[in-house]
């Protein structure tokens, strides 16, 4: 028996989706505003939460993440009787588990509820599982969760994985985690990267050349797929591949054989392939750039890694994981952040992700030297620049030209608002980041009580795992 509970402002809804959920055995509760239903499901336990977008006091989706991070971490399923298709892909993309239009058939409600409840068992059923090793995978957010469980699907199975994402997310990473996690786990890994391989060499490479054509001895190359038997080969960058390679890849793929360059005859691999790519594949293959027939067989299972910038929780989680390990790597004591540091890598946007984060590290520490503390002088010149214009170019409301606002003009309430909210949660952030992360501490700088620190931390989403709460 699940626990349901349903945020709609349309009270003849509720009482239809109440009696369905109850003749499917299961237990409901409702709000009929956003504040409510927020409420609701701080204060207990619900497996999933189906969430109108236009309430009186709010819009669902934007506050997904808010019931994606109540203590039971729901399940959210949006409904809206003003369905479109860039809202429902917004909440897909947001962690929604499904997008309903209303008024939908009872089969179209039901289903989705089955099916969460059903993912919610398995994974209850996987936390009595071994952790999942995921070295340098660093973040607790509901797009990382998303990774890990493909990470965790994946490693069970030998199915060809595509991972797509933007240079710098961690792709490899990913590759990496589903191997290592795998039964092949005692066997190679073997990484070849299609855009650093001339094209006449990335055959030979691959599949092996018995004549060693780029070479001056004579002894034969052996192929990284032979190198891969019982292990794992991953293709970084397939897009990069030629339509001739392309070909021999799909031959290699269902016969799991190779032939060697110069070589008559077929060689038996037992390997397991990851493939990579920061374009769209489906837009290759509709250009005619990439096989249709080597897409099908390579998307077996597919992920799609989300830029940093679409989860910012993370991005201090994974300074502080980088900071360490460059100040162990040269023999530094452990640094701390500045608040004003922290409020660049808040803001910036990070068109490189992880690796540009790390990079940016790298100088910070560089240009720090002994100093024990990071301040936002060390990071490189172009994040601050870029970081300070977007401040300057703000999208707030009250700062537009009014022939942009139109009928759309803020209330003083609404500006408000918005300016409290946003000081308030930088406040907060500042002042963990001055604290050294002690909740002790912050209550003594601030004059607040743990449970009004705790309050705002809750409020703006502030990740508590990394607070040291010292209790005397």
């Amino acid at each position: 028996m699940a626990e349901i509970l349903i945020v709609d402002d349309n009270e003849t809804t509720v009482e239809v989706l109440k009696k369905i959920i109850q003749k499917m055995g299961h237990n409901v509760s409702s709000a009929l505003t956003l504040k409510k239903g927020l409420y609701l499901s701080t204060i207990k336990e619900f497996d999933v939460v189906m969430l109108d977008v236009r309430l009186p006091d709010g819009n669902g989706i934007a506050s997904l993440a808010e019931f994606q991070n109540a203590p039971s971490t729901p399940e959210v399923i949006i409904m809206t009787g003003y369905g479109d298709a860039d809202g429902a892909e917004l909440a897909i993309r947001s962690g929604a588990w499904d997008y309903i239009e209303k008024p939908a058939s009872l089969p179209m409600m039901t289903l989705p509820i089955i099916r969460a409840i059903q993912y919610r068992e398995t994974k209850k059923q996987k936390s009595n599982l071994k952790s999942l090793k995921r070295e340098g995978i660093v973040g607790r957010s509901p797009q990382l969760d998303a990774c890990l469980d493909f990470v965790a699907k994946a490693s069970a199975s030998d199915a060809n994985v595509l991972i797509r994402g933007e240079s710098g997310t961690g792709k490899e990473l990913i590759a990496r985690a589903i191997h290592e996690n795998s039964a092949r786990a005692h066997k190679n890994l073997v990484v070849a990267d299609c855009a650093s391989l001339p094209v006449t060499m990335l055959e030979g490479v691959l599949f092996g050349d018995a004549r060693n054509t780029f070479s001056m001895d004579d002894k034969a190359r052996i192929g990284l797929f032979q190198q891969a038997d019982r292990g794992t080969i991953l293709l970084k960058d397939i897009e990069e591949m030629s339509l001739a390679i392309q070909k021999s890849l799909l031959r290699v793929l269902e016969e799991h054989h190779v032939r060697p360059l110069g070589s008559r005859q077929d060689i038996k691999t037992d390997f397991r392939l990851i493939v990579s790519t920061k374009r769209g594949l489906e837009e290759l293959t509709n250009e005619g750039l990439f096989r249709a027939d080597l897409f099908g067989k390579l998307q077996s299972l597919a992920l799609e890694i989300p830029p940093l910038r679409e989860r910012r929780e993370d991005i201090l989680e994974i300074a502080l994981y980088h900071s360490t390990k460059i100040c162990k790597r040269y023999g530094m004591g452990v640094k701390g952040f500045g608040p004003d540091f922290v409020d660049v890598l808040m803001a910036y946007n990070w068109p490189g992700n992880i690796r540009e984060l790390i990079h940016s590290l790298e100088t910070a520490h560089s240009t720090a030297l002994d100093t024990s503390t990071l301040f936002a002088q060390h990071l490189p010149l172009y994040m601050r620049v870029s970081v300070k214009r977007s401040l300057i170019k703000s999208d707030d409301p009250a700062s537009l030209p009014l022939m942009e606002q139109e009928e759309n003009f803020p209330s003083y309430k609404e500006v408000r608002t918005g300016a409290i909210e946003k000081a308030e949660r930088q406040y907060v952030i500042n002042l963990l980041s001055f604290s050294g992360n002690s909740i002790k501490k912050a209550c003594e700088v601030s004059g607040m009580s743990r449970p009004r620190l705790y309050e705002l931390m809750k409020k703006h989403r502030i990740d508590r795992h990394n607070i040291i709460d010292e209790i005397p």
